[in-house]
């Protein structure tokens, strides 16, 4: 349950504000697949999150990674050493956002990330790495 709220409460600064290594390129949206704006990897929590925006929200993202410490990346997130994703409904004025959870990080597993994701408030979809 705690890594449930840390990482929903993780997508929420990330994103809120706008509302954020690469070897994907695209992520599934619930219109299919789109390519990836950017990423915002944030290393002590051991996430990173890939975002499809474009205009001021993708600008918004950027500003709140960059200015929050953490490292922006023009491109996705990587997966490798991933316990697995967690994709947030799409939205046309804040575009979509997939939280990626490392080994290390509040999840033990996939399984538990897993369940994170799809438990979390909001729930999200759970992406294999």
């Amino acid at each position: 349950m705690r890594a449930t709220l840390f990482l929903t409460s993780l997508l929420m600064i990330a994103c809120g504000s706008a509302a954020g290594g690469t070897d994907a390129a695209s992520v599934s949206t619930d219109s299919g697949s789109s390519t990836v704006s950017g990423s915002c990897t944030m290393s002590a929590a051991y996430t990173c999150v890939d975002y499809v925006a474009s205009g001021a929200a993708l600008d918004a993202y950027r500003s709140s990674c960059t200015t929050g410490g953490s490292t922006w990346s023009d491109g996705a997130c990587t997966h490798a050493m991933s316990v697995g994703g967690c994709a947030y409904a799409a939205s046309a004025s804040s575009g979509q956002g997939t939280v990626w959870t490392y080994n290390g990080g509040p999840y033990a597993d996939a399984a538990d990330a897993r369940r994170g994701c799809e438990m979390g408030t909001p729930p999200g979809t759970y992406v294999a790495p």
